[in-house]
Parts: C-alpha cells; structure tokens; sequence
C-alpha cells in the first residue's frame, strides 16, 4: 500500500508558500496608491518629477530624478514645494483603517 501522506504534507506546504498574504496585497495596493497620490502632487514645471515616480514592490516608492529632495525640502535658494509628505499623510489614515479591516478578517 502506498502512503502519500508525505506527499500530501509537501504539496500543502507548497501551496501555502506560494500564497500570497494579505500583508503583500495591501503593500503592492497601498504602494500604488502612494505612488499615484505622490506623482499628482509633484509640481509640474516640465513633468519630468512627476514622470519619474514609480512603485517599485515591497512597499517602495522611487523617486527616480536625484533633485527630488531640494524640491521637497528646499534650499538655500528656493522655498520647499513639499509634495511627498503631504500625499502621505493624506493615505495614511486611510491606509491605516485598511489593514485594521483586512487583518480582522483572517
């Protein structure tokens, strides 16, 4: 007789590796979502900041042109044009209250 126990033990192992968790969804949605949110608020003089944001997985939002700090922050010579901060803070109570929905329902 044979015994596919160990069989069946591995292939629900893998299964469940394989899966992806909620954790993982809400990351890529809220990633995009941040991703989005931060672009549309860039200051628009040639396009080009706002272009260059993209999601990049994991959570990881890239800002791909290297001034995007003196924008944000400012310098010496220019005013900050905060544009990452804020459109943070406008996803984070949203953001937060999902992942309070999503984890209740595991």
């Amino acid at each position: 007789m044979l015994d596919f126990s160990q069989v069946e033990r591995f292939a629900l192992r893998l299964r469940a590796a394989s899966e992806v968790t909620f954790e993982d969804e809400w990351e890529d949605e809220w990633g995009q979502k941040a991703a989005q949110q931060v672009s549309a608020s860039a200051p628009r003089l040639t396009g080009r900041l706002a272009g260059s944001v993209r999601y990049s997985g994991d959570g990881e939002v890239d800002i791909t042109v290297p001034y995007w700090p003196y924008v944000e922050y400012g310098t010496s010579r220019t005013a900050p044009q905060p544009f990452v901060r804020p459109a943070v803070n406008r996803l984070a109570p949203q953001a937060a209250a999902d992942v309070g929905r999503r984890a209740t329902r595991i």
